[in-house]
């Protein structure tokens, strides 16, 4: 009896734009880092060791492309790094990651009293 076998799947082409690269990195990531336990990806690690994944991949770069990436990077990462930018904010929908358009979220009074950067 003849088995019959499933045609080789034809090679992937490269991600058209970065959008799609990032989608098809994260659907990977996902499977790499899956726990395996019904709860889904370790999620703070995939995205520690994809940052620092984009950090090796940078140094590789010529100086000008390395800083025009790095400056469309942190124009993307600013808003999250800034106080209170991980705060719930009912006014907007928190579940795209592209937050462009909305306002800061850092206006609220500081809560400790603390020290505080010089002015």
């Amino acid at each position: 009896m003849r088995h019959r076998t499933t045609p080789p799947r034809p090679p992937v082409a490269p991600p058209g734009n970065a959008e799609e690269g990032a989608e098809r990195i994260q659907a990977a990531a996902v499977k790499l880092f899956d726990r395996n336990d019904g709860h889904g990806a370790d999620w703070r690690m995939m995205c520690l060791s994809l940052f620092l994944a984009g950090l090796r991949m940078l140094e590789k770069l010529p100086e000008d492309d390395r800083r025009k990436i790095a400056g469309r990077v942190q124009e993307r990462v600013y808003p999250y790094s800034l106080p209170g930018a991980l705060e719930v904010d009912s006014s907007a929908s928190n579940s795209s990651p592209d937050r462009a358009g909305s306002g800061p979220t850092n206006t609220a009074a500081p809560k400790a009293n603390g020290p505080r950067p010089p002015h």
